[in-house]
C-alpha cells in the first residue's frame, strides 16, 4: 500500500514538472534558449512604440502545482488564448484578445519591470508552491516567480495574473 501511495505521489509530483518544463518551451519541438531578461526589457520598450512585433509576444502566468493544482493561462500577442486549470474555478475564454487589452498587458509588463527576478533564487522548501510568468518577445525569454504565499505581498505577479484574466476570460467565474 505504502509503495502505491508513493507512485501516486511521483506521478502527481511529476506532472507539475512535466507541465512546468512544457511551459518554458521545452518538449514542443522549439530549440531551448537560456532566460535574457534585458533583451525583453528593450523589446517591450520596442512594442510599446510599435505594434511592429506584438505577433511575437506570449506571456504565460503558471501556478499549477501537482499537488494543489493550479492555472496556467497564456496570451499570444495574435490574440490567442489558452489555459489550463487543474482544481480551480476558470472563467469561459474569449475568442481573441482585443489589440488595446493586449496593450494594456504590455504597459503593465513595462510598469512592473517583469520581466526582471527581484526575489533571490533559493532552493524550494518542502510543498512550496512557485508562481511564475514567462515572457516571450522577439525570440527572447524571461521568467520570473514568486512563492505563491507572497503573491499578495508583491503585488507583482498578482496584478498581472488578474490582467490576464480580465482581458482573456469572458467573465469570472
Amino acid at each position: 500500500m505504502l509503495l502505491l501511495l508513493l507512485g501516486i505521489a511521483v506521478l502527481v509530483v511529476g506532472y507539475g514538472a512535466w507541465t512546468w518544463v512544457t511551459d518554458l518551451g521545452m518538449g514542443r519541438n522549439q530549440p531551448w534558449q537560456p532566460p535574457n531578461p534585458e533583451a525583453v526589457h528593450s523589446a517591450l520598450l520596442r512594442l510599446q512604440q510599435s505594434d511592429e512585433t506584438l505577433l511575437t509576444l506570449s506571456v504565460t502566468y503558471h501556478d499549477l502545482h501537482g499537488f494543489h493544482g493550479g492555472l496556467i493561462l497564456t496570451v499570444h500577442g495574435d490574440g490567442r488564448v489558452s489555459q489550463e486549470a487543474v482544481r480551480v474555478k476558470v472563467g469561459p475564454l474569449k475568442e481573441r484578445v482585443a489589440k488595446e487589452d493586449l496593450r494594456r498587458l504590455v504597459d503593465l509588463l513595462i510598469e512592473l519591470s517583469a520581466w526582471q527576478q527581484l526575489i533571490p533564487d533559493a532552493t524550494p522548501i518542502p510543498d512550496e508552491s512557485r508562481a511564475s510568468v514567462r515572457i516571450s518577445l522577439e525570440g527572447h525569454l524571461s521568467v520570473i516567480w514568486e512563492r505563491y504565499n507572497d503573491l499578495a505581498a508583491g503585488q507583482r505577479i498578482i496584478r498581472i495574473r488578474e490582467l490576464l484574466k480580465q482581458i482573456a476570460w469572458q467573465s469570472a467565474p
